[in-house]
C-alpha cells in the first residue's frame, strides 16, 4: 500500500502481494479490497471502507496524521486475506484555493449538464472524465482522466457536454479551480451512470384497419436519439364509445388486435419502457389514436 497526501484527502494505490503468490495472478475484477482507517492521535479505528486501487478518502483534516491497513477479498471463494503493514501519512497544510464542492448531475435529451458550488470569484474551471471500468484494472491510471472538451478554462459553475461523447456504462467526473497562479485540488469524484439519465420519448403510434382486426405500428418520434437498449411497449386499447380499456404488452413495435366489432371506432395509445439493469425506466404516453374498422 502506498498513500499520497493532500490537504483533506489521502490517494491510496494498491499493489499485488508477492508475485509467487498464486492468489494474485488472478483476475483483478476477482478481488475487493477493504480498509481500515484512523487518526494516529486516536488509535481508534473510525471508519471503514471499500475501495478501489488508486480511489481517494476524503473529508479529512488538514495537517493531521492518518494511519489505515488494507485486506484483499477474494470473491469466488469469498474468502478475506490477511491486514497489510499499516502505513501512515501526515495530510498536507490546507490549501489556498479550496476545491468544487457539491458536484450534480442532470440531464436532458441531448445533453449532460454537471453544476458545483463555489464560492471564490474570479476562478476558472476545467471537467476531467475517467472510464469506470478502468478502476479495477490493475496498475495505476492515473494519467487515464481526460478533459472534456469545451469545459476548460471556463468560468461558469456548470459543465455542458453531449450525451453521444459517454457511451453506455459508469463514469467518474471531478472538477478543479483555478486563480492566477494558485490551483486547488480535484474535487470529489462524483459517478455518473449513463443508465440512470435514459431519457425514453413516447412512441408515435399509427393504425391501419384490415377486415375485422386493427394493425398497430409503434414508432420512435422523429429526430429522437436511438435507445440503446431493448424497449417493451404498454397499450392501452379501447373501444372509443367505451370505457373498459385492455391492456397488454408488446416487445415487437407492430402486431394486430383481431376478432374486433366491424363499423366501430378503437382507439389506442401506448408508451415506451426499459427494464432491466436495476433501472426501471418510462416514457409518458403517446397522443391517442383513434380508427374505424372495416365492414365485416
Amino acid at each position: 500500500v502506498h498513500l499520497e497526501a493532500e490537504d483533506k484527502a489521502i490517494t491510496i494505490h494498491i499493489s499485488p502481494g508477492t508475485v509467487d503468490n498464486v492468489m494474485w495472478s488472478l483476475d483483478v475484477s476477482a478481488f475487493t479490497y477493504s480498509l481500515v482507517m484512523w487518526k494516529n492521535s486516536s488509535n481508534v479505528e473510525e471508519r471503514i471502507e471499500t475501495v478501489h486501487p488508486g480511489d481517494k478518502i476524503y473529508k479529512l483534516s488538514p495537517e493531521t496524521t492518518y494511519c489505515l491497513k488494507v485486506r484483499a477479498k477474494l470473491l469466488l471463494y469469498n474468502k478475506n486475506g490477511s491486514y497489510s503493514p499499516v502505513c501512515c501519512i501526515n495530510t498536507t497544510a490546507e490549501n489556498k484555493l479550496p476545491p468544487p464542492e457539491n458536484l450534480e448531475i442532470s440531464a436532458d435529451n441531448e445533453n449532460y449538464i454537471l453544476k458545483w458550488d463555489y464560492a471564490y470569484v474570479n476562478a476558472t474551471f476545467q471537467v476531467q472524465w475517467f472510464h469506470g471500468f478502468l478502476k479495477i484494472i490493475r496498475g495505476t491510471n492515473l494519467h487515464k482522466w481526460q478533459q472534456i472538451p469545451n469545459c476548460e478554462h471556463i468560468k461558469t459553475t456548470y459543465c455542458i457536454f453531449p450525451r453521444k461523447r459517454l457511451s453506455k456504462g459508469i463514469y467518474y467526473l471531478r472538477v478543479q479551480a483555478s486563480n492566477g497562479n494558485s490551483t486547488s485540488f480535484w474535487s470529489e469524484e462524483k459517478k455518473l451512470n449513463t443508465g440512470i439519465y435514459i431519457v425514453i420519448p413516447p412512441p408515435v403510434i399509427s393504425m391501419k384497419s384490415i377486415n375485422d382486426s386493427l394493425r398497430v405500428y409503434v414508432s420512435a418520434a422523429e429526430g429522437s436519439v436511438k435507445q440503446p437498449y431493448p424497449l417493451i411497449y404498454e397499450i392501452i386499447f379501447w373501444e372509443n364509445s367505451s370505457n373498459v380499456e385492455r391492456k397488454f404488452l408488446k416487445e415487437k413495435n407492430d402486431f394486430t388486435i383481431d376478432n374486433l366489432q366491424p363499423l366501430t371506432v378503437y382507439c389506442v395509445k401506448g408508451r415506451a419502457h426499459f427494464v432491466g439493469e436495476q433501472l426501471n425506466k418510462s416514457s409518458i404516453f403517446s397522443n391517442t389514436v383513434c380508427e374505424k374498422t372495416k365492414p365485416g
